[in-house]
């Protein structure tokens, strides 16, 4: 140990099993390792080149002497370097030893007839000058030394957890940390769990060798917390491992309400790891949250997240097992804070009222959709052509009357169209060339054009208009009376009437006429199938002095405005403009627990089923489809058997909506989102086309509709569940049966007024509810 020898020397003190015991004492008298650390009696950390520093493990003697090399005798070092008795000291006559030739022993028996065991032995009769004198760095009056203070690690703190918090600490109730926090305080227990070597010998279960890995500081939450290393399984790790040490608070109690925010505290130090596997354990499973020690070791509270633990007392685990655990990270045991309250994330403020009985039913949503060729391919809504203002304006003032009215006042420009349900507006510019016999060019006649397409849910006939209004002329176009003539042409089952004029087909540019034309005709759809598609084209041509010209294409529909007429919907035949999504409206007045629950579902989780501009649209399943897993059950029943299962008890804390019946009963239901009869129902299986398919409707969002005390009505969170994570696909609340049923109860009818078969998607319009 002499470093005034060899520098070096201090590193002999990693191997002190090798020193007899006196020289142990010894060699720790004189010299001591540094720590880094220096502290006054007071407690109070000193900083290096502070007065009083001294980083020393301990203080060493002293000895007297003069300032010198440690070979001079008299020299203070040289006093030091002869801390260790001569050889002879105990090793004489006194036990039988020859000093000249000392014993070289490699067991203790060898060594125990040389027991020294006289009372005392002298080897200096001049201590005054030759000996050490002990140095005690803290005062003998102070019966224990300050509690450190000023620290750079270890800062103990002694309140600031999350307000409302019901804290477990690290310590038992009543435990003096010597800090300024005084005696622990705690709203439960703190346990650890140790495994015994299986390799151990002798009486009881075997040596747990983890302890000796354990620590304590006086840091962290109220002055203490533990600390052990993180292992994994090849430093002796892993699940049941000798070295591995499970943490456990539990609190003393029930949580009020069920729900709590749970929080751990990260002390300033002994936290290095990067992966601490907090266990939340639920009457629902245990969760496994992950935490960055590391980056929060700096006295921070850590949210594990919020959880409904029912009637159990909450309780928290922590490992220190880890897969890349390799004994060389702390992993840092302080406190756990509970904080009771709401942690549904239902919004606040979706609350209602009572069912209004007589509220009625919402109209249809028939807002015609752009499907314009800009439109389509991405480049956004075309905007209106040099021409347009003028022809909007003839139109509307010469042609009002309409069979889409809508349509008078869309702009007009190349390839624009616009659909709804059952109706359609198409509007273009053409140019009608007007050619002699020999095909040689006399000239041109230019109008916009606007077609009207009506269909009608339950008729095989569906009506057509189309308006022309000149913009320009050129050649006899401009000089002489140009009579227009239009061919109608239905595709594929489909027959045209014969057109009717109801406007002069004929135009005099030479004397001003600029009149809008007008042409009707009806599309009869033969019905040779059970569903089919039709198109609708009109050709122009012209006729100057009775010489016809070669009839040109001006307009008509394509895949985004053709007809599909059906007669599977129902066995009337009925039409629409399939690839408009028709828009089904909840009634939120009326059935306003329905409406509310249908509303959370669509602006709360991801999916924003049916929520046009927003999610994906629902799309409907239809009775035709059976089940691949039973083919003797409708797939939408199975859905419903699987969401809504009727041995499933529906929340009995639910308020009834009896004045919605004639018979004033009512009872509790289950209401589900997305629907049992669509493809985005939680039962609908990938084979079939299904979207969001779960295990059952357990793993839906889960809710109940209640009026409360002050006379509002909310949806609360079912906990009989696990707290919503906001990520379910699907959603399930108990309620009022009237107001489940009566809200979806105008959907067959809907169905039948749009046509909406199977595989055909629609929207679904809910009001938030108030």
């Amino acid at each position: 140990m002499n470093t005034d020898v060899d520098p070096l020397a201090a590193k002999d003190a990693a191997q002190p099993q090798k020193w007899p015991y006196e020289e142990k004492v010894m060699g720790w008298a004189a010299w001591s390792i540094d720590t880094g650390h220096s502290y006054a009696t007071s407690g109070r950390q000193d900083w290096p080149g502070e007065s009083g520093f001294s980083s020393a493990g301990f203080r060493p003697a002293y000895w007297n002497g003069a300032t010198g090399p440690y070979t001079l005798p008299g020299n203070a070092t040289y006093n030091r370097a002869h801390v260790s008795p001569p050889l002879d000291t105990f090793c004489n006559a006194q036990n039988n030893c020859d000093s000249a030739n000392p014993p070289n022993c490699s067991d203790a028996a060898c060594y125990t007839p040389y027991w020294w065991n006289a009372s005392n032995a002298t080897w200096k009769s001049d201590c005054a000058t030759t000996c050490g004198f002990e140095n005690i760095k803290y005062q003998s009056l102070v019966s224990e030394p300050g509690r450190g203070y000023r620290l750079q690690y270890g800062t103990p703190v002694c309140s600031g957890a999350p307000s409302g918090a019901k804290v477990v600490d690290s310590d038992p109730a009543g435990v003096n940390t010597w800090s300024a926090c005084g005696s622990t305080t705690t709203d439960g227990s703190f346990q650890f769990t140790f495994y015994p070597d299986p390799n151990a010998t002798g009486p009881g279960l075997g040596q747990y060798d983890a302890k000796a890995d354990l620590h304590q500081i006086g840091g962290g939450y109220q002055g203490h917390f533990w600390y052990t290393h993180a292992r994994d399984t090849d430093h002796l790790g892993g699940a049941g491992g000798r070295m591995t040490i499970l943490g456990d608070w539990k609190l003393n109690s029930a949580i009020p309400g069920s729900q709590a925010k749970v929080y751990v505290h990260v002390p300033d130090t002994g936290a290095q790891v990067t992966n601490a596997s907090y266990q939340v354990v639920t009457p629902f499973g245990t969760v496994t949250k992950t935490v960055d020690q590391n980056a929060n070791e700096s006295n921070e509270w850590v949210s594990l997240g919020a959880y409904n633990f029912k009637d159990q007392a909450p309780e928290v685990r922590l490992s220190n097992s880890t897969p890349d655990g390799a004994a060389d990270k702390d992993v840092a045991y302080d406190a756990v804070a509970f904080v009771p309250g709401d942690y549904s994330g239902i919004p606040s403020d979706l609350t209602f009222h009572d069912p209004d009985v007589n509220a009625a039913q919402p109209a249809d949503i028939t807002t015609p959709t752009d499907v314009g060729m800009s439109v389509i391919a991405g480049g956004g809504p075309a905007g209106p052509s040099t021409t347009s203002a003028a022809s909007v304006s003839a139109v509307v003032a010469e042609r009002p009357d309409s069979f889409v009215p809508w349509c008078n006042v869309e702009p007009f420009n190349l390839n624009q169209q616009w659909v709804n349900r059952t109706e359609a507006c198409i509007k273009n510019h053409v140019t009608v060339v007007i050619v002699d016999e020999d095909q040689n060019i006399l000239g041109t006649m230019e109008f916009d054009e606007q077609a009207e397409l009506k269909a009608y849910a339950n008729e095989a006939t569906s009506n057509a208009l189309l308006k022309l209004i000149p913009t320009a002329a050129t050649g006899v176009g401009a000089t002489a009376p140009v009579t227009i003539t239009s061919a109608a042409v239905c595709s594929i089952d489909c027959t045209a009437t014969n057109q009717i004029w109801n406007t002069s087909a004929t135009w005099d540019w030479t004397t001003g006429d600029r009149h809008v034309g007008e042409v009707q005709t009806a599309m009869i759809w033969g019905q040779s199938l059970s569903e089919d598609l039709l198109g609708m084209q009109w050709k122009l041509g012209a006729i100057v002095a009775d010489v016809p010209s070669e009839t040109q294409a001006a307009i008509g529909t394509d895949r985004y405005s053709e007809l599909r007429c059906d007669t599977t919907v129902t066995t009337t035949p009925g039409c629409v403009f399939d690839y408009y999504k028709p828009t089904y409206s909840m009634n939120s007045e009326k059935f306003p627990a329905a409406a509310a629950h249908a509303w959370l579902v669509q602006h709360q989780l991801p999916a924003h089923l049916g929520l046009k501009g927003q999610g994906q649209p629902l799309t409907y399943l239809g009775d035709s489809v059976m089940s691949p897993s039973d083919p003797t059950k409708k797939q939408s029943d199975v859905n419903r058997a699987l969401m809504c299962p009727t041995n499933w008890e529906r929340n009995q804390s639910v308020t009834l909506s009896p004045e919605l019946s004639s018979q004033g009963t009512d009872t509790p239901s289950c209401d589900e989102l997305a629907f049992a009869k669509s493809y985005q129902s939680g039962g609908t299986p990938t084979s079939l086309g299904g979207t969001n398919p779960v295990g059952s409707g357990d793993d839906c969002l889960q809710t109940y509709a209640m009026k409360d005390a002050d006379g509002l009505w909310r949806l609360h969170a079912d906990l009989r569940y696990p707290l919503p994570t906001w990520n379910e696909v699907c959603g399930r609340s108990s309620m009022s049966n009237n107001q489940n049923t009566q809200s979806m109860s105008l959907f067959p009818t809907f169905r039948r007024n749009y046509r909406v078969m199977d595989k055909d998607d629609y929207w679904l319009d809910v009001a938030k509810p108030n």
